[in-house]
Parts: C-alpha cells; sequence; structure tokens
C-alpha cells in the first residue's frame, strides 16, 4: 500500500483482538489501520474456518466459466465466491464482445481488473487450468476521484483498499512440468537437511511421482489426467524473495544540531521507507527502487508535452531523482513502469529524460510516482534505471540508501535455492529521529549472536482457487470439454428456540 502512512503495525502472531483509544492521546493512522486489519483478519478466518479455502453460495454462486457463442472466448459468470476469506464479487455488465439481451457477459478478453489492451486474445489448443487470483491493492483519489471530498477545494483524506480478481488460464502440462520441477529441488533439500522428517519427505515424494507418472504416461494433452486441485497446487502466495535492513555500523552522524551525537540514523525526520522490486527480466538480475515515503507521492498524468509530463499537481517532486510513469492496466498485470530521471520542476510540469514511452487513450489512468533511489560511487544502476538486488560495489551485498540504512538481498531461499523475486514485492522500513533507529526485527545465527533477520515481502499477497478445466480444439472450447472446479456451501439453517 503506497500511502502516506506512519507505520504498518498489525500482526496475527500477537493475537490483539481491538485497539483501545485513550483519552488525550495523540491519534495515529496506524492505530486506526491496526483496529480495521484485526477486525479482517478475523473475519475472513470465520469464513476460511467454516467454508474451506474457497468456496460460494449456492444462491449467488459466481464464476461459472462457459465458453463464448463462437467457442473462441470464454465468459465468466456473475455472483460471489470467496477466496481465503476474501469476497469475490462479479456484477453484470459488459465485456468486450458482450451482445445485447438481459443479461450482459465478462468475457475473459475483457474483465475488470485484467485489461488486455490491444494484445489479441486467443486460446491455446490442448488442456488448461482456469483460476481465480486474487489480492488487495490500493486506490487512492488519483485513480477514483470519487474518494476526493470536493467541499475540501482539492485536497485528499482517505484512501482505499480493492480487492482485485483475475481469472487466469494456464496450460495444465506446463503447469504440472513447473510444479514436478520445484517438487525434485524441495525433495532434495529435505533429504539432504532434514533426513528424519519422514512425513513429509514421502509426501513431498509421494506427489512427485505422482506428477512424473501422470506426465509421462499422458503423453498428448488429451491423455493427460488432470484435477481440479492441480491447478492450485504449489502456487506461493509471496515470492521465495528475503531482505534484511540495518544501519550502516560505525559511523557517527557529525551534525549535532540535527540528532542526537550517538545516533546511527541521520535522517532529520521521521520516514516510512519503501523498497520495491521493480522489474524481473530473464537471463538478469532483479532491479529494485526505494522510497523514502512509502512511495506516497504521486500524480496523475494528464498529458504528456515531448520530454515534459504535465501532471494534477507537483507537490512533492523536486529537481532530482527519479519518477516512474505506469499506468493502472499495467499495474493489474503485474509489469513495472518506466522509470523516467527527472531533469525539473515547475508548477505542474516535470522535465524528465528519457522521454516517457506512453499514450494516454481516452479513460486511461496513468500514475507518476516519485522514487529517491540515486546512482553514487558504490550504487550503479541498472539498464532499467533502477538498482540491481547484487550491486556488485556494495560491502558484503549490502546496499546504501540514505542517511545510515543499508539493505541486502538474500539470493537463495532458506533451503538454499534461487531465490524467486516478483515485480512489486516490498518491504517497509520505519527510521525514528528520537531513537536514532529503525524498526527491524533481529534472528539468531547458529553461534548465538543476533544479526538482522532476513524476512519475505509484506506483499503483494495473492491467493488462488480453481474454477474449471477446459480442452481446447482448434482454438475454441466446446461446452462439453469444460469441468466445473468451484466448490458450494448451503446457507446455514436457521436456529430456532427450544421451549
Amino acid at each position: 500500500m503506497r500511502g502516506d502512512f506512519t507505520r504498518d503495525t498489525f500482526d496475527p502472531t500477537r493475537h490483539f483482538s481491538r485497539v483501545l483509544m485513550q483519552q488525550g492521546r495523540v491519534q495515529l493512522d496506524a492505530d486506526w489501520n491496526e483496529q480495521a486489519d484485526i477486525l479482517l483478519h478475523y473475519m475472513r478466518m470465520v469464513v476460511t474456518d467454516l467454508i474451506g479455502p474457497y468456496a460460494g453460495p449456492v444462491a449467488g454462486l459466481g464464476f461459472a466459466i462457459a465458453p463464448s457463442p463462437d467457442g473462441k472466448d470464454l465468459v465468466i459468470g456473475p455472483g460471489r465466491y470467496y477466496v481465503d476469506g476474501l469476497l469475490c464479487e462479479n456484477e453484470r455488465q459488459w465485456g468486450a464482445g458482450g451482445e445485447g439481451g438481459n443479461e450482459a457477459k465478462v468475457y475473459y478478453s475483457a474483465q475488470p481488473y485484467y485489461r488486455l489492451g490491444n494484445t489479441k486474445f486467443e486460446l491455446q489448443d490442448g488442456k488448461a487450468f482456469v483460476f481465480l487470483d486474487v489480492w488487495e491493492r490500493m486506490v487512492s483519489s488519483l485513480e477514483d476521484d470519487h474518494i476526493r471530498e470536493s467541499a475540501l477545494g482539492g485536497p485528499d483524506t482517505s484512501a482505499r483498499t480493492q480487492v482485485v480478481w483475475q481469472v487466469r488460464i494456464q496450460k495444465a502440462r506446463e503447469k504440472l512440468t513447473q510444479e514436478r520441477a520445484a517438487l525434485e529441488v524441495e525433495l532434495k533439500w529435505w533429504q539432504g537437511n532434514r533426513p528424519n522428517a519422514t512425513d513429509r519427505i514421502n509426501a513431498i515424494k509421494a506427489r512427485y511421482e505422482d506428477l512424473d507418472k501422470r506426465l509421462t504416461a499422458g503423453a498428448t494433452d488429451e491423455g493427460l489426467v488432470v484435477t481440479c486441485d492441480d491447478a492450485i497446487s504449489n502456487r506461493p502466495s509471496v515470492s521465495t524473495a528475503r531482505m534484511r535492513a540495518r544501519l550502516e555500523p560505525n559511523v557517527t552522524p557529525t551534525d549535532v544540531c540535527i540528532q542526537k551525537p550517538d545516533a546511527k540514523y541521520r535522517g532529520a525526520e521521521n520516514r516510512l521507507y519503501r523498497v520495491e522490486i521493480h522489474s524481473i527480466i530473464v537471463g538478469k538480475p532483479a532491479t529494485f527502487k526505494w522510497s523514502r515515503d512509502n512511495g506516497s507521492v504521486a500524480a496523475r498524468l494528464l498529458s504528456v508535452d515531448g520530454d515534459a509530463l504535465i501532471m494534477s499537481h507537483t507537490r512533492g517532486f523536486d529537481g532530482a531523482g527519479w519518477v516512474e510513469v505506469i499506468s493502472r492496466d499495467a499495474e493489474l498485470l503485474g509489469e513495472a513502469g518506466q522509470l523516467c530521471k527527472v531533469i525539473g520542476v515547475e508548477a505542474g510540469r516535470v522535465t524528465v529524460d528519457p522521454a516517457p514511452n506512453v499514450v494516454l487513450a481516452e479513460g486511461a489512468v496513468v500514475i507518476v510516482r516519485r522514487w529517491d533511489h540515486r546512482a553514487s560511487e558504490d550504487v550503479t544502476l541498472a539498464a532499467d534505471y533502477a538498482i540491481p538486488v547484487q550491486q556488485a560495489g556494495s560491502s558484503d551485498g549490502w546496499t546504501r540508501l540514505e542517511d545510515g540504512i543499508e539493505v541486502k538481498f538474500e539470493l537463495t531461499d532458506e533451503r538454499g535455492n534461487v531465490a524467486s523475486f516478483h515485480t512489486g514485492d516490498y518491504w517497509l522500513i520505519p527510521a525514528r529521529v528520537a531513537s536514532g533507529g529503525i524498526e527491524w526485527p533481529e534472528e539468531k545465527k547458529n553461534d548465538g549472536s543476533l544479526t538482522q533477520a532476513a524476512l519475505p515481502p509484506q506483499g503483494v499477497v495473492h491467493h488462488y482457487a480453481p474454477l474449471a478445466i477446459i480442452s481446447v480444439s482448434d482454438k475454441k472450447v466446446d461446452p462439453a470439454n469444460v469441468s466445473d472446479c468451484r466448490r458450494r456451501f448451503e446457507r446455514m439453517p436457521d436456529l430456532q428456540r427450544k421451549t
């Protein structure tokens, strides 16, 4: 959530049940947000405990998958479905190929949160899984002006979180082959590092052998046996990337007018640093960018005049650093925006280099966001103008941000496998002037000493549910070749008072 927040304090392992206001105390956004997170956590856990990881009500069961009239697209049925307690709703609305009639349709190629744009959609022959990918995103008044109270004359107030659902398709053979390869690596790790964990080893081995047998026996897609559970098995909710954060050791600030002489965080203001993975390119190191304000300094792009961005405002933008130009549709597709170096700032106008490669179609929402990373003696930017996760010139893999803060990415996961990074993975680092430190947990090393903990990303967290298995022939789907994978639950009967 790239908002102007003090910090994110919700931690389900603390088992807090509510936040209690006290009289005469300072009110902070973190307290209010934590109360909402506590309640949401409780409600979603209740739903999951009652109906399981995914299901929909018999009355109002949504997300039925059926072929379009010409068989070249899929129609997503209206209704409701729950995935890990998150409510997904598909109202009746028009899609790209919608015909007239009493019931409008949502087509796979024209989903509200999965817009392919000018990319031509075409079904691929063979068996495929159709599944739901669900997560939450933050929506500000830049994207939805209805959030803004016009009576205030311009300033925004609170932001919103939005449940995003995307119906996705993946070839069945591709999915099972990827899972088999991952299980082979996992099995070797457990056998080499936890040989006594026989139950876990046997479970992994059984699944691996089952997949191997099916993939070998099913030489063609028609002969490949698949199940609904195969659609989402072994899909991680977050990437296996991990990051450490620390204050640069053995450095004493020289400006005693700013903070305590013994402080290690040398910033003059309290900050919430955001470290975010920018791009993933096959064969190249992942790159990241960072912001000292949680990426909250942003504006809406109104037009482009050569190398100048005409924006809704320029508050918070300065004549240095970088801005990212990204459309809402690209962000929903999990793509990175274009980073442009800021050359100058005028009222409502930011000059950049290179000129952005963006087309402002009618109704398009394009956001310009400030990032604060810089090139320096020990930080070399990559071709996409972000920072490689592994800096060759850094000390022991640590990369300096600013004011004594350093970060380090673990390039292998906890089991020694190559770590996966996803565009949009992020970590938050609260830095405080009063303590002269950052809020980051520690962990014990093998010798008992403490070191900075290697933490997984705080988001984006994805949730999955299978919807259907389809068989495509000649780029078309026949209704007879669609197997429904949805689960249903009955409405609980009314409780009757005993007399």
